[in-house]
């Protein structure tokens, strides 16, 4: 919004179909996947396949939200990078990346979409009905803090912070 440009309806109607198709060569990558197949190497793969396949979009929310109503057994529908690791922290499992959930820049939005998908299968339902319900459980996206109990090395200081009733 700070940086709009009048363009032409030529220039318009080139942008909407290089979205268009765009978004349909993202729905081939997708289509591709062998049912089952929701290991982090796989989707691993899905991130890199989707950024040759769509290098406009695949880091948009929209489009992914398009991708996972073309294709909701294959993607989340956690269209956020931050939310998908926020579910998966509370399901205490580290994101395929190891990243946390505040992430900065290009943080990709394809890696943890097999896990969604592998935990829907498991407990029976559909890919949308299972993040509506870690929504419903889960609540707002929130931070933690974690107290550690080491020095900064190997020398555990439990002992000390619990007989000295301290936390530091």
């Amino acid at each position: 919004p700070q940086a709009m440009k009048v363009i032409d309806t030529a220039e318009a109607v080139a942008i909407a179909r290089s979205q268009r198709n765009e978004l349909v060569e993202g729905v081939k990558v997708l289509q591709a996947l062998s049912p089952g197949d929701t290991s982090d190497a796989t989707y691993a793969r899905v991130q890199a396949d989707m950024q040759a396949a769509a290098p406009d979009l695949y880091r948009s929310g929209w489009a992914h939200k398009y991708w996972s109503l073309c294709m909701p057994d294959r993607v989340d529908d956690f269209h956020s990078p931050r939310w998908q690791r926020f579910h998966l922290i509370k399901l205490l499992q580290m994101p395929p990346d190891r990243a946390g959930v505040l992430l900065v820049g290009d943080a990709p939005r394809f890696v943890c979409a097999g896990r969604f998908v592998d935990l829907a299968d498991a407990v029976g339902v559909p890919v949308p009905a299972l993040t509506e319900a870690l929504k419903l459980r889960s609540g707002n996206l929130h931070r933690y803090w974690r107290i550690g109990t080491r020095d900064g090395g190997d020398v555990s200081v439990w002992d000390e912070m619990q007989s000295n009733s301290l936390v530091s």
